[in-house]
């Protein structure tokens, strides 16, 4: 058997009916000691904020924030693509992936700028690259940064192979 038995947890107390003050007149409830608390101001420090605000320049671009959906961001820069054709045309299916490699391209320009430099001209990424993890490479067919290995077992897995396989 766990716990109390049924006829202990039905019996009136403090948990099941409050404090025994709170049946009383409320005049007759105990009062709450003021207590002050000194700051020790030899404890307290300064706090100091230390930030960036960068901004992109506007390179005529749509801006993903000014879009409520994933597909806003898409129709806008799907139209922006084919600004050479007559108005009023509306964009094809190929239209929408080139749309979407270009915001992807976009992305990772801003969002790994070093990364994406060093890729585009066939070196590899930094040691100290968040990207370098993932073996990155630079798909040249459509310029986006692809991961070559993604799980580091299966990376070590795979060279030691090849490693073998070259050897014998």
């Amino acid at each position: 058997m766990k716990g109390k038995p049924l006829q202990y947890l039905a019996a009136p107390n403090c948990w099941s009916q409050g404090p025994s003050f709170l049946l009383q007149d409320s005049k007759e409830w105990p009062v709450i000691a003021k207590t002050e608390t000194m700051e020790d101001k030899a404890e307290l420090r300064k706090s100091a904020f230390c930030g960036t605000n960068t901004l992109s320049p506007s390179s005529g671009h749509p801006d993903g924030w000014n879009y409520n959906t994933w597909h806003e961001l898409l129709d806008a820069t799907a139209l922006e693509l084919q600004a050479g054709l007559a108005p009023g045309t509306p964009p094809e299916a190929e239209d929408y992936r080139q749309a979407e490699v270009h915001i992807l391209r976009r992305v990772q320009q801003e969002s790994f700028p070093e990364d994406y430099k060093l890729l585009r001209m066939g070196k590899s990424v930094s040691s100290r690259s968040r990207l370098v993890t993932l073996a990155p490479e630079m798909d040249l067919s459509s310029g986006l940064i692809r991961a070559v290995h993604t799980d580091p077992s299966t990376a070590a897995v795979s060279t030691t192979k090849q490693r073998d396989s070259d050897q014998g």
